[in-house]
């Protein structure tokens, strides 16, 4: 399962939660939390300067400052 969080100043941060486990840190909404990530604008940019943007469905873009994953040591679940 992967969730996609947008902070406050527009960064995005993936989340993938393994299926094979049941225990998790949960996290609500709205709240302020502090976990590692790892930028991968980088990646996804390519080094060029290709737009910003999450294109989460056909009617639904999101436009971000930054793009990053949570730590695969850390196991997030979303309230």
């Amino acid at each position: 399962m992967v969730s996609i969080l947008i902070a406050d100043n527009m960064d995005i941060i993936e989340i993938f939660k393994p299926t094979n486990s049941n225990t998790c840190t949960k996290i609500e909404l709205g709240k302020k939390y502090s976990f590692k990530v790892t930028s991968v604008s980088g990646l996804i940019q390519q080094g060029g300067d290709s737009p910003k943007i999450y294109v989460l469905s056909d009617s639904t873009i999101i436009k971000y400052n930054n793009y990053y994953t949570a730590e695969e040591d850390q196991n997030i679940c979303i309230k």
